[in-house]
């Protein structure tokens, strides 16, 4: 009996000491650990003239680790963002404002230990992660059934947390400022949306992109992405036959579709199944610098351009392939006037996200000359 009450409490001590260390404020931290420098002037393309037909705003936000380790930090990051726009009149009540893929992902680090969020390498993130969840990391585990395992238990377990901190930050940003966002994408379990809600399922996860109005709720539409990148594949569900979305509202004086990153790499996202054709293509992306796009385009386009290996060798990066096989290739296949493409850029654990935001309208495009800085591109409708 001894020997069993001396268990009990030794038990006892550890889940204390434990639950002690999972639940010491992250706030405690920050003396020590770097503050985020990169609050700076964004970069601004202004592209038209306001001749009252609304217009929109792409975001290309250059973010760390960091700023994703409380909801605050989340916040303050977007909404510098929203302010120098505002700043430069942009925003208005017919203003649509784009935010890059991914945005929402990044989240799961959200309310983690430093070792986390400011982890060089991502397996030591997810090391971090793992240790900080236990308990409900292994109940879930063995629901789990892609080929990486870990990763999709954090995000399932870590899913509910992580939307409501995509869904407050996003609602309060659209209220606020009375705009329309496209706020870029987040990874959760078969998400729906009801009654200006996001709901999530259990299910595969899925790559999907949530509309929010001025009014601060998630339209009915979203979109999934349905070309996955070769490290999503290994992740996430993809359903090619779902529809493109068409943003339309009696508010705005201009339609809008998203199609998200690798989807606008072919020309059958183009082919919308929609009656009114959109003019504008909108498109919340992210690369890895170190993605090896070669494999998805000479899969993809011989068909399209029998020269396709020669012209991979004349690339210098995937910038150069994507400004050549993205949007301003396809766009005519929607019958869109105005493109908008921005990304996600910065070093995440370990994660190297670079890519160059532009916009196209005509045959004029203008590219944001930095992957290294935040940038704002405002085209008039």
């Amino acid at each position: 009996m001894k020997i069993l009450k001396y268990i009990v409490y030794i038990f006892l001590v550890l889940v204390i000491l434990y639950s002690s260390w999972v639940s010491y404020p992250s706030m405690q931290q920050d003396k020590k650990e770097p503050k985020d420098k990169k609050l700076s002037t964004p970069v601004i393309i202004n592209a038209g003239q306001n001749s009252g037909n609304g217009n929109l705003v792409g975001m290309q936000v250059s973010i760390s680790g960091i700023d994703y380790s409380t909801e605050h930090r989340f916040y303050d990051k977007l909404e510098t963002l929203m302010q120098h726009a505002k700043y430069n009149g942009f925003l208005n009540h017919q203003t649509t404002v784009l935010f890059p893929e991914h945005i929402g992902t990044f989240l799961v680090l959200n309310g983690e230990k430093p070792s986390a969020y400011l982890a060089d390498d991502y397996k030591k993130a997810i090391s971090s992660m793992k240790l900080s969840n236990i308990i409900n990391y292994y109940l879930n585990y063995f629901n789990s059934s892609s080929s990486t395992k870990d990763i999709e238990t954090l995000l399932k377990i870590k899913a509910e947390a992580v939307r409501d901190t995509y869904y407050k930050v996003f609602s309060k940003l659209a209220k606020i400022y009375g705009v329309y966002i496209v706020a870029g994408t987040i990874v959760l379990p078969s998400p729906i949306v009801r009654d200006g809600k996001i709901y999530i399922r259990e299910g595969k996860l899925e790559n999907v992109s949530f509309v929010f109005s001025p009014k601060g709720d998630v339209m009915e539409l979203h979109s999934a992405k349905k070309t996955l990148s070769k490290v999503e594949s290994y992740l996430l569900n993809s359903d090619k036959s779902k529809t493109t979305p068409l943003i339309q509202s009696n508010l705005l004086p201009y339609t809008s579709a998203i199609i998200i990153s690798h989807d606008t790499l072919g020309n059958s996202s183009y082919l919308l199944n929609t009656e009114k054709i959109p003019d504008a293509i909108l498109s919340p992306s992210s690369i890895l610098k170190e993605e090896d796009l070669a494999w998805y385009f000479s899969k993809n386009l011989s068909k399209f351009n029998p020269n396709i290996k020669e012209v991979l060798k004349e690339k210098n990066s995937p910038t150069d392939l994507w400004l050549t096989y993205s949007l301003p290739q396809w766009i005519f296949f929607s019958g869109a006037r105005i493109g908008l493409q921005v990304f996600l850029n910065g070093h995440i654990i370990g994660l190297n996200l670079s890519g160059y935001s532009y916009y196209i309208m005509g045959t004029e495009i203008d590219v944001v000359p930095s992957r290294e800085d935040s940038a704002i591109i405002n085209v008039w409708n």
